[in-house]
């Protein structure tokens, strides 16, 4: 990828390490991408309106979009990521998708995980910042939030990302933690907050007042979870035996409806290594407080409708894209 208007290329790392709330970057995706976000392309199987009374989650797998190494095959990936929004929206047309959440004008936040080795995959994250330029946001009104923040507002966001963006996508990754339980899309708004430690020692109370504030709640639209390699051990040490080849991604609108799905996987990967049940330790019950006490999901598994898609390259083949180890 080119990152233009910078004094060299710069390679994808670098550019999502560096992207800043505030910086303009202009990317140049090859005719391949090109081709895939035609204004004309159709996902494989028709989109399905959205269960407006259930919170609605899909999930996108397939068993090329990465490898064991970590190496993500960027056309499968292009092609989930383009069925997931089609499906949550239930448009046909790339730019009717991205027009339901942002307009051209809008400035759209991507709020990543960065936790090391554990955080949001790299490329799902340049793939969503060209899903969202082809689709009609100006290129330099994509914002990657890099972790570092030198002011926060008085709720104890950080200022430049929150009150830089006028749209929000949670980023989020999945993976078991020894603090939290488990770290999905609620967890991911503690990179913005001013102190997260007290959300860790009371292992997450508190994180649905986060998403509950008035400010970030009118501005967040859509979660994009990686479930691609998600870690299922417990323990503060990582182990990486305990990481596994799941290679999905999912997507709603709803954080705690989504991490209840997150955690089911997380449990029946749990349950089959162990043979047994293996909870999760903390139990990662600061999810049903954001539904019961927060309101900012829904948390009971009959509220929920998960939809399933398999996913197949189906866009026109094109020049090979350098894979990248995560």
């Amino acid at each position: 990828m080119r990152v233009e208007g910078m004094s060299r290329q710069l390679t994808r790392r670098e550019f999502l390490s560096r992207a800043v709330a505030g910086s303009a970057a202009v990317v140049t995706a090859g005719r391949w991408a090109g081709a895939l976000f035609a204004q004309g392309a159709e996902p494989a199987a028709p989109a399905e309106p959205v269960l407006k009374e259930r919170s609605t989650v899909i999930r996108a797998n397939s068993p090329r979009v990465i490898d064991l190494y970590g190496r993500v095959d960027s056309s499968v990936m292009f092609e989930a990521i383009r069925q997931l929004l089609m499906g949550i929206t239930g448009k046909l047309k790339l730019p009717d998708v991205v027009a339901q959440y942002a307009q051209p004008s809008d400035r759209v936040g991507l709020l990543v995980n960065r936790a090391w080795g554990l955080g949001t995959n790299p490329d799902l994250v340049e793939l969503i910042y060209l899903s969202l330029t082809n689709g009609g946001v100006a290129r330099e009104n994509v914002l990657v939030w890099n972790g570092a923040a030198q002011d926060y507002t008085p709720d104890g966001f950080a200022r430049q990302f929150v009150e830089g963006s006028t749209v929000i996508f949670s980023l989020a990754s999945l993976y078991a933690h020894w603090r939290l339980g488990m770290v999905g899309a609620l967890a991911n708004i503690l990179g913005l907050v001013a102190d997260p430690e007290p959300y860790y020692q009371s292992q997450g109370r508190g994180i649905g007042k986060l998403w509950a504030n008035p400010t970030f709640q009118q501005k967040h639209k859509l979660v994009i979870m990686d479930a691609l390699r998600p870690y299922f051990g417990s323990e503060a040490s990582y182990q990486p035996e305990l990481r596994w080849l799941e290679q999905s991604v999912l997507v709603s609108p709803d954080p705690v409806a989504i991490d209840v799905i997150g955690r089911q996987m997380l449990l029946e990967r749990r349950r089959l290594y162990r043979g047994g049940d293996w909870p999760l330790e903390p139990p990662a019950d600061y999810i049903e407080e954001a539904d019961t006490i927060y309101h900012v999901g829904r948390s009971r598994p009959a509220d929920i409708n998960l939809r399933d898609i398999w996913v197949r390259e189906t866009a026109p083949a094109g020049p090979a894209k350098p894979a990248t180890t995560h």
